[in-house]
């Protein structure tokens, strides 16, 4: 491996790199169907290089709406104290902000709300033999679903952040050239927004692009994963390859010694906050 390989930083969850939202626009209509949105990243003094079609991977943080909905049912201030799984502590809105998943449902939250409630329908879900009826009950439903369903289910702070799973990063394809355009890296995003059990709900990471962060946010933290243009079956969210088309006709950037080639995971991190 090259020195100059070895002396770029690898950005990864535990080490993201600071970046900063440099542009963002809609690229469909008003009364448009379907909203997409392109958004241009700065990686300025980063020493990313990458390939279009290459994942970045993105950790958002919740609505801040639908956090406080679930401190409301839980008749909880927001200001009480929890532990932070990374250490230290932190509050349990800024948890649930943060750090935990609350659009998705397990069978560990399944019990535990169960067991408060006395609901023996619902335990009977979280059993192997009716593996199809729950995913029919969880269909369109998140942690707020669940708790209000049942108001008799209350938990501490802490025991309730104990049941949830960590918020995990989302993965897009990028959309640009370095050598089209240095410092930067493009996305471009279709906002997720639907209807279910009569509130209107967002994918998590498409409504934080969208909502949650523009050009005066703090910096953010960003993840490079992995090569190549997706495969129809790689589990990408979908991307214009607008910067597949101009890389063609521009000079490769170099790739560390490695890295080079598709298929590769190299791995790097940026968050947007």
């Amino acid at each position: 491996m090259s020195t100059a390989a070895t002396n770029k930083p690898a950005y990864n969850v535990k080490n993201p790199f600071i970046a900063r939202l440099k542009r963002a626009f809609d690229l469909t209509g008003p009364g448009a169907s379907k909203n997409t949105r392109h958004y241009e990243i700065d990686l300025t003094g980063s020493g990313m290089e990458f390939l279009p079609g290459d994942s970045l991977a993105v950790l958002p943080t919740n609505d801040p709406a639908l956090v406080d909905l679930i401190l409301q049912v839980q008749g909880f201030s927001g200001s009480e104290v929890v532990p932070h799984p990374k250490g230290g502590e932190t509050t349990i809105r800024q948890a649930l902000i943060e750090v935990y998943a609350i659009t998705e449902v397990d069978s560990k939250i399944l019990k535990a709300v169960a067991d408060k409630a006395g609901n023996s329908e619902l335990l009977s879900l979280t059993t192997p033999e009716r593996k199809e009826d729950l995913k029919k009950y969880l269909w369109g439903s998140d942690v707020l679903d669940i708790l209000q369903e049942n108001p008799t289910a209350k938990f501490e702070p802490a025991e309730l952040a104990g049941l949830l799973r960590k918020l995990n990063i989302r993965l897009y394809s990028i959309s640009s050239s370095l050598a089209a355009n240095p410092e930067q890296v493009h996305l471009t995003v279709a906002t997720v927004r639907y209807e279910s059990h009569g509130r209107m709900r967002g994918g998590v990471c498409s409504t934080f692009l969208a909502d949650r962060i523009d050009e005066s946010t703090p910096p953010a933290h960003l993840h490079q994963v992995g090569r190549g243009l997706p495969s129809p079956r790689s589990g990408r969210r979908n991307t214009h390859y607008h910067g597949g088309t101009r890389h063609r006709h521009r000079p490769l950037p170099l790739l560390p010694s490695g890295t080079s080639g598709h298929g590769c995971q190299g791995q790097s991190l940026v968050v947007l906050r």
